[in-house]
């Protein structure tokens, strides 16, 4: 789901309820981070360097009924990345999402690294998977 499918929504841990944001990604091969850029003058961005453990998702329901759509849920940690700009996941990020490069080169970009420990995936409403990557990671790790 993570190769076939362009946008998420990222929840973080706000002041007195959880804040979600829909945003573009990629993922590295084996699946353990997931990048994403935001502005650093957002609620998202303030909220992960108070919190850095969140809760991403990403459905594929295409023009399929409800009860046949399946959703992946990503539990992780975020990390800034401070030199990102002569990466290799920011030549990705570019190159798969194409209009967001004048965004990346902004000085108010952040570009972010999931180290995802879990994955819960569900299938029609019902079945549902856990697929766990590591142990949770600790606040000061």
């Amino acid at each position: 789901m993570l190769l076939e499918n362009k946008f998420g929504v990222l929840a973080t841990i706000g002041l007195e309820y959880p804040y979600t944001s829909l945003l573009a990604f990629i993922s590295n091969d084996d699946f353990k981070e997931i990048y994403f850029a935001t502005d650093k003058r957002t609620s998202k961005y303030n909220n992960i360097i108070k919190n850095p453990n969140v809760s991403f998702l990403v459905y594929d329901l295409g023009k399929k009924p409800i009860k046949d759509g399946k959703s992946l849920t990503a539990l992780g940690k975020v990390v800034e990345i401070k030199e990102y700009k002569k990466s290799k996941e920011i030549r990705q990020y570019v190159k798969r999402h194409p209009e967001l490069k004048n965004f990346i080169n902004n000085s108010d970009c952040s570009f972010m690294k999931i180290s995802v420990y879990k994955y819960i995936f569900v299938d029609n409403f019902h079945r549902v998977e856990e697929f766990i990557l590591s142990e949770p990671l600790k606040p000061d790790s």
